[in-house]
């Protein structure tokens, strides 16, 4: 059974806006929100994408927030995302 995770309010906010940067929270926070943010995006987690974890991991230490890393993502790969295909809410 996953565990639900809950985030403070603030990043919270941070994370509907992809504002969130390494120095605001740890690796895994980062990684959990980028792959929610994918998620919602192209209704697809990182490990369905990817899963390499170092990948990730530069980039936060590089100091992109999760909204970066998914455009990133998204225009190297030519992913369709949601939005795109009238999948969005």
């Amino acid at each position: 059974m996953a565990t639900k995770r809950t985030v403070h309010p603030t990043h919270h906010n941070n994370f509907l806006m992809g504002l969130t940067r390494m120095n605001d929270i740890t690796f895994e926070d980062w990684k959990w929100q980028t792959t929610s943010m994918l998620e919602l995006r192209v209704g697809a987690s990182w490990t369905d994408l990817c899963g390499d974890d170092e990948v990730l991991r530069q980039s936060y230490l590089n100091d992109w927030s999760p909204r970066q890393f998914c455009d990133w993502f998204i225009t190297k790969y030519d992913l369709t995302e949601s939005s795109e295909i009238g999948l969005d809410d």
